[in-house]
């Protein structure tokens, strides 16, 4: 396994150096407030501000409303997110999408996927069994 540092092109540096200029811009001391205060780790505003870069759904394709980038791409994303501990814990969406895109009915997929990638539907996961409320790692229901 190569662990040596990776070469970046000089489009990945440019696009590196356009995600730290936009982290500049939409990451405000209000909005870490806000997430702060909320202690959900999320802000719509900044949520929805990377929906119309196509940055929360990287990889898919443009026309989808993705952004289309490769694979160092988004791991400099990701990382340049996670250094500014930018607050975008936004759901479920890469857990549940897959799902609703192989099993949902067309109309339903065609509704939500522009939605999904502007920011504007988010899924999440609840869990809920008698005499267990929400406590998922208290249950005691099984599937065979």
């Amino acid at each position: 396994m190569d662990f040596s540092a990776v070469v970046l092109t000089e489009a990945q540096q440019k696009f590196r150096d356009e995600v730290r200029a936009f982290l500049d811009e939409h990451l405000t001391e209000e909005v870490y407030a806000g997430a702060r205060e909320r202690t959900d780790h999320f802000d719509k505003g900044l949520w929805l501000a990377l929906g119309a870069k196509g940055w929360l759904q990287p990889r898919w394709k443009k026309e989808d409303g993705g952004a289309d980038l490769d694979d160092i791409s988004i791991r400099i994303l990701e990382t340049e997110l996670r250094k500014r501990d930018a607050p975008v814990a936004g759901g479920a969406n890469d857990l549940i999408w897959p799902a609703v895109d192989a099993y949902g009915v067309p109309d339903l997929r065609e509704e939500l996927k522009p939605q999904v990638a502007n920011g504007n539907a988010r899924f999440v996961l609840g869990y809920s069994e008698p005499d267990g409320g929400s406590d998922i790692a208290n249950a005691k229901t099984r599937a065979e």
